[in-house]
């Protein structure tokens, strides 16, 4: 269902584009942490590859390197490792491999596969979606592959689940009230599933705020899938990008200060940057190829 609609939103989009200007530039930037990494999804060697690269777009290097469809790349939470979706049996699972590529070991092993991986604060946990019977619910599992648990267990669509920066809570996108997708919290344990978002047309992707105060997300409810910020409770929902384009899944710097997303309004999906609260929006891709997916590694050496 969710597809269908944002393939929808991009026909209009399309043929309406219009060429998209930047925010004033007197508007006071915020310096991108050259030294921290963002892992993204790309296309540039004829499959889906997960590369890394400098959060300023350089140095942008292929860490996968094989013949399989790799998505959906996360950090660890100490920015040593990587997880990720891949295919080379044929079905898409999650895996765990080292920054640099190496060590690529599969998690799970499920009839319907798995996909979208989402670690737990403490490095201990991965939650991730599987299909079972039509419908897509949301799992954990211990590293070690252990204990494996299906933490929403209803008849709705669930997706893209992200733990709070303290881990009590995971945020997800879902179905649940019958009609179209928000974004709901629920407790860790799978418990307690409120509905955060409460608007019309199509609300997912959400990304918690390091410190745990705000959510990021996208949204259709003004037309083409633009970036939001709200507060972790829900109040203050505030767009943040508007652009002719699909903007989708934001992801935040370690800092706070920065929102990575990717976005096709050059008619070319790439990874854009921007300060927090909206402006600078900045495209650091700038490739022919589509790239998609971007996450910032948790650990940053750079001072600001």
């Amino acid at each position: 269902m969710g597809l269908c609609v944002l393939l929808s939103i991009a026909q209009r989009a399309r043929s309406a584009f219009l060429t998209w200007s930047s925010l004033d530039p007197g508007t006071a930037q915020t310096p991108i942490p050259t030294e921290s990494l963002i892992a993204f999804r790309t296309f540039r060697d004829g499959n889906r590859e997960i590369y890394v690269m400098n959060a300023d777009g350089s140095n942008p290097r292929n860490v996968t390197k094989n013949a399989a469809n790799d998505n959906d790349p996360v950090w660890s939470p100490d920015g040593s490792r990587i997880a990720f979706s891949s295919d080379p049996d044929g079905n898409r699972e999650v895996y765990i491999m080292n920054a640099d590529g190496s060590n690529q070991t599969r998690l799970t092993d499920l009839p319907e596969g798995a996909r979208s991986p989402a670690w737990s604060p403490d490095g201990r946990r991965v939650a991730f979606v599987e299909t079972r019977q039509g419908n897509e619910q949301i799992w954990a599992i211990h590293i070690d592959g252990s204990n494996l648990t299906n933490l929403t267990g209803n008849d709705a669509r669930n997706f893209s689940p992200t733990w709070s920066p303290d881990g009590s809570l995971i945020a997800f996108h879902s179905n649940q009230n019958g009609k179209d997708m928000e974004i709901y919290v629920m407790n860790a344990d799978g418990s307690n599933s409120i509905n955060l978002t409460n608007s019309p047309g199509f609300d997912g992707g959400s990304s918690w705020s390091p410190d745990g105060n705000k959510i990021a997300f996208h949204s259709t409810r003004d037309g083409e899938p633009d970036i939001y910020v709200m507060n972790a409770d829900g109040s203050n929902q505030t767009r943040l990008t508007n652009s002719p384009g699909l903007d989708l899944f934001p992801k935040w710097s370690p800092d706070g200060s920065m929102i990575a997303f990717h976005s096709d309004r050059d008619r070319n999906f790439e990874i854009y940057v921007m300060n927090g609260d909206g402006s600078n929006q900045t495209n650091i891709t700038n490739n022919i190829a589509l790239d998609q997916s971007p996450d910032w590694q948790a650990v940053v050496t750079s001072t600001r």
